[in-house]
């Protein structure tokens, strides 16, 4: 008689592999304890809450940080991106609160973000965009929308002046939802040069982004878990109202810079950026307009 032993085993691992595979999933219920030890500093826990919260909403918040000039009534653009967020890991002055958020308290040194950006033109130098977002090594994801409008479009020797604003929404974690909103303002110019039958095929626009970010949070644990952590809920009503009352959304500012590099309908976008108290960022974005 043959004993199952293999699919017994597989059966015994395969919780522990799903487990394992996502490393970098932000759980607010883990912060009540570290390196086995319970923690009962909740002045120390809800400070690091929110600058979890901070960082988070500013590493998510990326897909506006686009060249003021837009695609026109008939334009389309669809990209490849990757966004890289510097975040507070390092334990050197106690426990970070990614640490603190972290299954195994050892995240990553970066949050890393790949995904899909589609823009589309409008008339009036308007135009729409949506992004769809994994965050890496988690089972978490990024989406939002966006929309832009160009005040100053072609004015040369003018820069142009465009403004924006949007919705970013971090989805799939069972203890928090999260969503930023964003308005901006950006300036940049483009040039032309390089001909093929005396047309201009390359174009290259550097630019500037100044973008306001409302952070707004709620945490889904148990009253005990909110009360211990000190996890606040910002800017919406409170799931817990008895356990701890909401407080505003967290207002933060985040500094820009990018260039963009079009070569026929293949499109290159570097950007990076600062946002104030929280990360620094840098994106890559490659793709085609049409």
């Amino acid at each position: 008689m043959r004993h199952p032993v293999g699919p017994a085993l597989v059966a015994l691992l395969l919780p522990a592999a799903a487990h394992a595979a996502w490393p970098e999933d932000v759980t607010l219920s883990g912060m009540t304890v570290h390196d086995g030890i319970r923690v009962v500093d909740t002045e120390q826990l809800s400070e690091d809450y929110a600058q979890l919260i901070r960082e988070l909403g500013a590493s998510i918040a990326t897909a506006t940080i686009l060249p003021p000039g837009t695609l026109g009534a008939s334009g389309f653009e669809v990209v490849a991106e990757s966004n890289l967020a510097v975040t507070s890991t390092s334990d050197r002055l106690g426990p970070s609160p990614w640490s603190r958020a972290h299954v195994d308290e050892d995240p990553g040194a970066f949050f890393f973000a790949p995904g899909v950006t589609v823009r589309k033109g409008l008339p009036f130098s308007v135009e729409l965009g949506m992004t769809g977002r994994w965050v890496g090594m988690s089972r978490q994801g990024v989406f939002g929308g966006f929309l832009r409008a160009a005040l100053v479009e072609g004015w040369k020797p003018y820069p142009d002046v465009g403004v924006h604003l949007g919705y970013t929404g971090y989805v799939g974690n069972d203890e928090l939802e999260l969503g930023v909103f964003e308005l901006g303002g950006s300036l940049g110019s483009q040039w032309a040069f390089g001909s093929t039958g005396g047309v201009r095929t390359t174009k290259i626009a550097p630019y500037l982004d100044i973008t306001l970010l409302v952070i707004s949070a709620t945490p889904l644990l148990s009253d005990d878990d909110v009360i211990a952590i000190g996890a606040v809920t910002y800017g919406r009503r409170s799931h817990n109202p008895e356990a701890l009352a909401s407080q505003p959304a967290i207002a933060t500012a985040r500094f820009s810079g990018g260039l963009q590099l079009i070569t026929g309908q293949f499109v290159l976008r570097v950007t990076g950026g600062y946002t104030l108290r929280a990360v620094g960022n840098v994106a890559v974005a490659v793709g085609f307009t049409y």
